[in-house]
């Protein structure tokens, strides 16, 4: 259960990347065989599993898009981010950078998460525009 609901955002992110740059990305047979490594600690799967539940797919998506390929995110779904804490999103890109078939390198990803979690935070602190707006991560404030 932790593999489907956790990998779907940062799969279909990968599929994306890889089809915009013409390589054969991942089939949703193919994402489901991902090697889940053993938890590092115990309930960190539990927790990572009740995150996912407070984030909807089309949200966790774009975020996971956002930091791995500089896309913008939607304020609205920048507040669900924001909502599901700060433990939550470091936990589950910890996560996405441990499964090796993903081929993420911490080194690369970790600065991006920050960057597009801390772009999110200030939007979610801002008042609700009339129109939804897009926050674009690489713009530095």
């Amino acid at each position: 259960m932790v593999a489907a609901s956790m990998l779907a955002s940062p799969a279909a992110a990968a599929a994306e990347a890889a089809d915009a740059k013409g390589e054969i990305a991942l089939s949703p047979q193919e994402i489901i065989k991902v090697t889940i490594p053993p938890e590092p600690q115990p309930g960190l799967y539990r927790f990572l599993e009740e995150c996912t539940k407070k984030l909807s797919r089309k949200c966790g998506e774009m975020v996971v898009t956002s930091i791995l390929e500089g896309s913008a995110t939607t304020a609205a779904c920048c507040r669900e981010a924001v909502g599901i804490g700060k433990n939550c999103h470091d936990d589950m890109i910890k996560f996405f950078v441990s499964l090796p078939e993903l081929q993420l390198k911490g080194s690369d990803i970790y600065p991006k998460s920050d960057r597009v979690w801390n772009r999110c935070v200030k939007a979610a602190a801002s008042k609700p525009p009339r129109s939804e707006r897009y926050i674009n991560p690489n713009i530095i404030d």
